[in-house]
C-alpha cells in the first residue's frame, strides 16, 4: 500500500518557487476577475483545465452564445454555458479556457517550481488511487510537503515520469507536525 509522507523545505530552498507561485496566483486571479466582469457573473465552474459554465447568485440575462440560464441546485446558482456552434459562444470558450487553464497552471505552479510536481497510481487505504505530491507555503516563506511513496507491494507498478521525487534538502515531519504547521487537516487525496 502506499503512504503519504510530509517534509519541510526551508525558506532558502523556497523562495524563487514562492515568488513564481505567486505571480502565477496573481495571473491567475486577474483573468478569473476580468472573466466575471465582461459577463457580470459571480463564479465559474471547472474541472481540472476546463471551465464548463459560468454561474450568478441570482438569475441573469441571457447572454448572446450562451445557453439560456437554467438554475443547478447541485451548485446552488444559475448557470449558463456557452454554444460552441455560434461565434460568440466559440470565443466564449476560448476566453473560458485560456482562464482554467491559468487557474490550474497556479493550483501546481508551486510543486513545479520545486521539482516536485507528480503522482504515484497505487492501493492507498484498500482502493487503488493516483497520489499527489502536494506543496504547503507556510506564511515564513518554508513549505510543507505531503509526499506519496510507493511500498514494497507497489514494487511491480512501473515507474513513470510522472513519479514525483523528493528534494535533497526536505525535513521528514510527522503528519501532526504538517497540520499543525499548515494549520488545518492534510486531506486524504485531491
Amino acid at each position: 500500500m502506499a503512504a503519504i509522507k510530509f517534509y519541510l523545505l526551508p525558506v532558502e530552498e523556497c523562495a524563487s518557487a514562492l515568488a513564481m507561485h505567486e505571480i502565477a496566483r496573481e495571473d491567475a486571479l486577474s483573468a478569473k476577475r476580468d472573466l466575471l466582469s465582461k459577463y457580470g457573473a459571480d463564479a465559474i465552474l471547472r474541472a481540472g483545465p476546463h471551465v464548463e459554465a459560468i454561474a450568478w447568485k441570482e438569475m441573469p440575462d441571457e447572454l448572446a452564445g450562451f445557453t439560456i440560464p437554467r438554475w443547478s441546485s447541485e451548485h446552488a446558482a444559475w448557470i449558463q454555458k456557452p454554444k460552441k456552434n455560434t461565434l460568440r459562444g466559440k470565443q466564449a470558450a476560448r476566453e473560458m479556457d485560456e482562464v482554467g487553464e491559468l487557474l490550474e497552471i497556479w493550483q501546481w505552479s508551486l510543486e513545479r517550481a520545486l521539482g516536485v510536481y507528480g503522482y504515484i497510481f497505487g492501493r492507498y487505504r484498500a482502493r487503488l488511487a493516483f497520489l499527489y505530491a502536494v506543496a504547503n507555503p507556510l506564511e515564513d516563506g518554508r513549505v510543507v510537503l505531503s509526499f506519496p511513496v510507493r511500498d514494497h507491494l507497489d514494487d511491480w507498478r512501473e515507474k513513470t515520469a510522472d513519479d514525483p521525487k523528493l528534494p535533497s534538502f526536505a525535513t521528514e515531519i510527522t503528519q501532526e507536525e504538517a497540520e499543525k504547521l499548515i494549520g488545518k487537516k492534510v486531506p486524504e487525496l485531491l
